[in-house]
């Protein structure tokens, strides 16, 4: 059975980082590799620059220093973010604040 991997994405287009919606297919494979045999796998593929964050709980609010555009994300089952605006594609990046953690 394959189920599909979805997330939140900060990607960079143009030197400017962008809120995306990414999905990993074909997804989650079941292994029968010796040792892992029976559990879900996935393969991510060559992500050398990129930085995944999984909120268990809470509430993160992301936004782009260069645009109006923000996110929130919830914590908990679909709160994955995936960040690929690294400096040497994005000029500015972005910022994370968790508004739970600061009252």
């Amino acid at each position: 059975m394959f189920c599909t991997l979805n997330f939140a994405t900060i990607a960079a287009h143009n030197g400017a980082s962008v809120f995306e919606c990414w999905a990993i297919v074909p997804g989650f494979a079941t292994s029968s590799e010796a040792g892992i045999a029976g559990a879900d796998i996935l393969q991510l593929g060559n992500l050398a620059n990129a930085t995944f964050v999984a909120f268990m709980s809470g509430l993160a609010h992301v936004t782009l220093p260069n645009s109006t555009a923000d996110a929130w994300i919830a914590g908990g089952e679909q709160g994955l973010i995936l960040a690929v605006d690294t400096a040497s594609v994005s000029t500015y990046g972005h910022n994370a604040l968790s508004p739970d953690s600061h009252g």
